[in-house]
């Protein structure tokens, strides 16, 4: 609402005419505000109070409410207006509503206006100040509430990564337990295996004791009678020929005789505790027990490897696999702690020979990497990088004279690349020999 100059003998809105009553009375000349118009500044609200006996500190809000709860049981505040009368020394305020004047303020100083002028835009500055203050302490907030968010996640995800290396952990012990079981109920088994072999054994030989005593007698007897005894040809079919019938049936009773061998646990030559020559004696003992052959024995041997001995197995050349004395010669030498360090010297020496091909060069680099670096535990990266640095330095000259094989970056594409330029060279070679002989 406008401020307005309001004469002497005007009548405000609201006022006795509106509302019937009819009277006119002279209010103060001067420039006429709502009461609840935000133009009635904080200096006037106070000085208002203070002369209607109220406190005259506090907001706008905080003044306006108490003025209008203390005028408010007389006067309608809706037609309340503020006359401010301008005069040298200040400003006189006057409340009046459609009834005429009802509080005369005393006279506020223009010192008094300005003081409050500054008092409020202190108060102002003060509340920016706080509100920025305010402001910086939330944004501090979220970025705290951001950070241990992440942090929650980040440890959500170690609780979750720990719960299942738990359940790995706890699956493994059991499975371990139940292994344990199993082996118990196994050395239980074969103890007892052995207790009814023995038990049969020692009734066989008493049996054996028995026949002896009889053909013993026979042979009295036969004697005094004047007749030859007859041959046990069973018994020395069984100690000397394996060609007759009788000889076959006499040795595979021997050999049925002596059960099933105590179990043989299997040999990785992983475990620097366990060497091959100390493990190697269970199979012979079970060989000569079950009187295996040399084929059988090279298929139990076989059949027992595990992880590194089995690779080193499957890296051996094919006679070597068919011999017995050469198998185990080859194995006790790539498993033996003792040679690793020469393999490993080896590894870093070996270059591929005049007339070797590039196939059988890998063969034999792979073969001794294996011997070299096959216990130690690597990554597949750590371990092609390996064989691509020996493999790049051991090719012949010619080969790594070609882009594609010097150009190739990992171990896979090096071997593909120098068998390629191996192949392309032959085909050259074979061609020029037949331009050489047209």
């Amino acid at each position: 609402m406008n401020s307005e100059r309001i004469p002497p003998t005007r009548v405000l809105s609201g006022s006795s005419e509106a509302s019937g009553s009819g009277i006119e009375e002279e209010v103060p000349e001067g420039r006429a505000l709502p009461l609840t118009s935000s133009r009635v500044t904080l200096l006037y609200l106070r000085r208002i109070a203070q002369a209607l006996s109220l406190p005259g500190r506090g907001t706008k809000t905080e003044l306006l409410t108490a003025i209008e709860g203390r005028i408010g049981q007389e006067h309608e505040v809706r037609n309340v207006q503020v006359i401010i009368q301008e005069r040298e020394s200040g400003e006189s305020l006057f409340l009046v509503d459609n009834r005429g004047v009802f509080l005369e303020v005393t006279e506020v100083s223009r010192e008094q206006a300005r003081d409050s002028i500054s008092e409020q835009s202190e108060s102002i500055e003060s509340l920016k100040q706080k509100n920025e203050e305010l402001l910086k302490a939330v944004q501090e907030a979220q970025e705290r509430q951001e950070d241990q968010e992440a942090t929650i996640t980040l440890l959500q995800g170690d609780v979750d990564r720990l719960t299942a290396e738990a359940e790995v952990v706890t699956e493994v012990e059991s499975l371990r337990n139940q292994l344990k079981k199993e082996k118990d109920k196994a050395k239980k088994l074969w103890s007892l295996s052995c207790k009814r072999a023995n038990e049969q054994e020692e009734v066989i030989v008493a049996q054996e004791l028995e026949i002896e005593d009889l053909k013993s007698r026979l042979g009295e007897v036969t004697s005094r009678a004047g007749v030859s005894s007859p041959v046990d040809s069973s018994q020395d079919d069984c100690d000397s020929s394996h060609h007759s019938s009788e000889s076959q049936s006499s040795h595979s009773i021997c050999r049925a005789r002596k059960g099933r061998a105590p179990p043989i646990d299997s040999y990785t030559g992983e475990d620097p505790e366990v060497r091959f020559d100390d493990w190697l004696p269970s199979l012979i003992r079970a060989a000569k027990w079950n009187d295996w052959t040399e084929t059988e024995q090279l298929i139990q041997l076989a059949g027992h490897l595990r992880g590194r001995a089995l690779q080193e197995w499957n890296l051996m050349e094919e006679g070597d696999q068919t011999s017995w004395d050469k198998c185990l010669t080859v194995l006790q030498k790539r498993l033996d702690q003792g040679t690793k360090v020469l393999a490993t010297q080896d590894f870093k020496h070996t270059v591929q020979e005049e007339m070797e091909g590039v196939a059988d060069f890998i063969r034999r680099l792979e073969r001794v990497f294996h011997i070299a670096y096959g216990r130690d535990g690597m990554s597949k990266e750590t371990r092609q990088s390996f064989l691509y640095g020996q493999l790049q330095g051991g090719l012949r000259h010619d080969l790594m004279q070609s882009a594609a094989v010097s150009g190739a970056l990992t171990y896979t594409e090096l071997v593909m690349a120098a068998k390629n330029e191996e192949q392309r060279q032959a085909e050259l070679k074979k061609k020029k020999q037949l331009q050489v002989w047209a």
